[in-house]
Formats: C-alpha cells, structure tokens, sequence
C-alpha cells in the first residue's frame, strides 16, 4: 500500500456520485488484481486505468466496481457517457501517477472531479456530510420522477432516456422517462463474434419496443466511436476516427451490414412505436441515399411476405456543422430531429471530446454553439416536425431553462438525470425561459452567456447555488 496520506487530486467529473473504495491501478500489471479485490473484505473497488471505452464500461461488474478513475477522457468520452446513464461514480482527465497503489484508499467524487488518495478522518467525516446531502437532494428529486415535464404556465416537453443495453430498460421507464430517446445498439455488435444477424437484432428489438409500447422508441442506427471495430467487417484503423469512416458513412459503405439492421428495425416495428435515427448526416445526398436503401428493404420485406411497421419514423442526429447550415433542406425530407450536442460540439468547437487536455474548454455556451441549436430549431419547425437534444447538456438541470427558452420538443439523457432535469422544467415558466434564451443568443462570448445564465439561476432558482446543488446531485450517492 502506498504511504501516501490525504493526498487530493482534481480532474473531470464525469458522471456524478460520491464513492469510496480500494484502488485497482489496472497499468498495475505485476497485481493480481482478482485476489486483491478478493482480500478487500467486501470493500467496492476504484478501478483507474489510462483510459475506458464505453465497452469497457459496460462490461464492468457493478457488484465489485463502485467508480473509476482515468488519466484521459472527459465529460463527453464514451466512457463517461456510459458511467452517467449506469450511475457510476467517474473521475476523467486526472492522472494519478505514482500518487496511487493497488490497495489504497480512494474516494472519488464524480460531480467536483476530487479524488481523496488515503484520506484523513477530517476529509472522511466531510465527504460523508456531502454524501448525505446528495442523498438529500435525489429524495427531494424522486418526487418529480412520475410527474409530468410541465412548467408553471402550462408547456410540456418530453423528457426521454437514453440507453445501451436492453437490461436497462424497465429502469429506465420505472426512473421516470417519458420513452426512449436514444437507444445504442453498438455493445451488441463488438462482443467478438462479428455483426449480429438479423434474427438476433429482430428479437432484441423486439423485446425494446413491446417493453416499452406504447411509448416511443428512438433507435440510431449503427455509429461506432473511438476506432471501435466490428470483427470481420475488415475495417482499418484511422489516424483521426472521429473524423473517419464513423456514423451513417460506415452503413453506407457497408450496405449489407445496414440492410441486416434495418429489415430487424422493420420487423420489430409491428410491436411498438418505432423511430428510426440517422447518425452523422453530413448532406442531403448522405440523407437520400440512406432512405433509398430504406426503401429498398421495405420493397424486399412486402415481396416476401414479412409483415413491417407501417408508422416508423425516421429521423437525423445533427451532429455535423455541416447539416446545421443545410437543415432547412434536411427537415423537409425526414420526421424528426435530434441535436447530438456532444459531436456538434466536439465538430463545431474543433475540440476532441476523448482528450482530457482540451476537455475544460467544453463549453455548451459558446454563441456558435447555441446559434446553431436555435437555427435547427427554427428549421426543423417551419416544416412541423419535433427537435430534440440529446448528450450532456439535455441532462444536466441547469441547462434545462435554456433548452426550454430555445424551443426543444425533448431532451434524452442518462435514467439517473430525469429527476433533476423535471424539478427544473416544473419550477420553471416558458415565458421567463424564452426570455433567459433571448437574452443568450444576444451575447458574443461564452463567458458573457454563463454570467447570464448564473444570474438567471440566482434569481430564479436560488437552490442551484446551494450545494449539493441540483445539478450535482443527479447521479448516485
């Protein structure tokens, strides 16, 4: 065990939730790390490592594995984004070095990014203070799971789930989720045995749907991150893969990969309301390509006698600048919008999400950033169709009034937001919403945005300065 003693270290949090727990420094490699999480007398293990995919994530035991820590990544990295929506405790960005040995004590605290190495009694009694008044706080917000995403003055938005796995499911409807707003299906395509067969995505999609009829199924069709590779599609590694073969490029340059998926999609559409979405549309001919293979498997289902859904709706993820400044074009061609704010920030703000040295300079507020969420609001509702947002920003709570302001349909995010996330819809009035984004869209600087949000929040929503505050709490205790 190492000697050091309350050593306190900062990095990202990444996904809110105070734990503590015996370190396994996995780059550790002369542990055996079984018999050490073996001989921690029932204790939750501390996983830190360089850095965790989203796989690595969900392939975790969550019986043994209470937080992790990882010297790379932010709050937008895959792994991070996993760790909200399964509630585990995650620091990013904060290497520990040498600081840390298999055996330590650590207790890591996923909203403030602090990471306690062998901490002193003093921090011990503190952090259990905090750990009380976060538990304080998720009470206060289980009150608003089952009640309607409504403001004062009578606006309702539909705040829905986001999901990797067909486990979380009843979770997510007993958490609270008006639907599923962003369904993955990437986990069941990287478990080692190659792309999965139609026969065995039909019976997962089918199992999602009828789970959750008659409430709404969003389910993106296939869009690996991080260079992730499907065994034997004979994908090669990218120098840069966030701006590769990734989203709808990859379906469209392996089209029977994509017809496998979406003949299951159809088929599985006959037990429940299904919608369809596109992942990193760039154009419209990306777009109509897309459908006319769409078309082509409806045409090769009805020839064969399979009966379909004859209501699914198909949608794009705004992701790409690009299909922001064409999204007048876009919408009239599809049923729905969803903003990928985490990639349209990372495309936008040329900023890669997975690195932990540029990961503070995320920044939602950015005038470039909120512009182009209004321009696809406005585009996608001069021809009457839904815009959503979905990633970070639709679940945290303090953005909630802006979003509102802005005029977004839905908000998809983690199960272990959707507390917070309506305590503030219904603490809230469209009218003062619309004003707060107004007044936003009017500044030319970020850090201008934030004053005004922070002095909006004050006068509005004085909790939100009180720690724990809602936005801190959001996630497991």
């Amino acid at each position: 065990m190492s000697q050091n003693h309350d050593v306190r270290k900062i990095g990202l949090g990444v996904s809110p939730g105070i734990c503590s727990g015996r370190a396994v420094v996995l780059a550790d490699e002369s542990s055996d790390q079984g018999g050490r999480q073996d001989g921690f007398g029932g204790e939750p293990v501390i996983l830190v490592g360089y850095d965790f995919s989203g796989e690595d994530v969900l392939s975790m035991d969550l019986d043994t594995v209470g937080g992790f820590v990882t010297a790379a990544g932010g709050v937008t990295a895959p792994g991070g984004i996993v760790a909200q929506a399964a509630g585990i405790p995650a620091v990013m960005g904060c290497p520990l070095g040498d600081a840390v040995k298999t055996g330590d004590h650590l207790i890591i605290d996923g909203t403030s990014g602090e990471v306690h190495i062998n901490p002193s009694p003093e921090v011990i009694e503190w952090v259990n203070q905090r750990r009380s008044q976060y538990r304080s706080c998720q009470a206060e917000m289980a009150g608003h799971l089952h009640l309607p995403a409504e403001t004062r003055d009578g606006w309702k938005v539909d705040v829905v789930a986001n999901v990797d796995l067909a486990d979380a499911i009843p979770g997510a409807i007993t958490g609270g989720a008006g639907g599923i707003g962003l369904f993955r299906s990437e986990f069941y395509y990287l478990t080692g045995d190659g792309a999965p067969s139609e026969e065995f995505l039909f019976t997962l999609y089918q199992h999602v749907l009828s789970s959750v009829s008659p409430l709404p199924v969003t389910i993106r069709t296939l869009d690996l991150s991080g260079g992730s590779q499907v065994q034997g599609l004979g994908q090669t590694l990218e120098q840069n893969p966030a701006l590769g073969l990734k989203g709808i490029r990859l379906s469209l340059a392996h089209p029977a990969l994509f017809k496998t998926q979406l003949r299951a999609l159809y088929r599985a559409a006959v037990f429940g309301r299904l919608r369809i979405v596109l992942p990193m549309v760039s154009s419209l001919d990306e777009l109509r390509l897309a459908k006319g293979i769409i078309a082509e498997i409806k045409i090769e289902l009805g020839h064969e006698g399979v009966r379909i859904g004859d209501d699914v709706e198909i949608g794009l993820m705004l992701e790409v600048p690009a299909a922001v400044v064409v999204a007048d074009h876009l919408a009239r061609e599809v049923d729905f919008f969803s903003i990928g704010i985490n990639d349209l920030l990372q495309y936008t703000l040329a900023l890669d999400r997975v690195n932990g040295r540029v990961a503070d300079l995320y920044e939602p507020l950015d005038p470039a950033v909120m512009r182009m969420i209004h321009q696809v609001v406005q585009a996608g509702h001069g021809v009457g169709i839904d815009v959503g947002i979905c990633g970070e920003m639709a679940g945290n709570p303090a953005y909630a009034p802006l979003l509102l302001g802005l005029g977004l349909d839905f908000l998809s995010m983690p199960v272990t937001s959707i507390g917070g996330v309506k305590q503030m819809v219904r603490e809230s009035s469209l009218e003062d919403c619309s004003g707060l984004a107004d007044s936003l869209l009017q500044h030319y600087s970020a850090q201008a945005a934030r004053g005004c949000l922070q002095d909006y929040l004050a006068a509005h929503h004085p909790h939100m300065d009180q720690p724990p505050s809602v936005m801190e709490c959001h996630g497991r205790a």
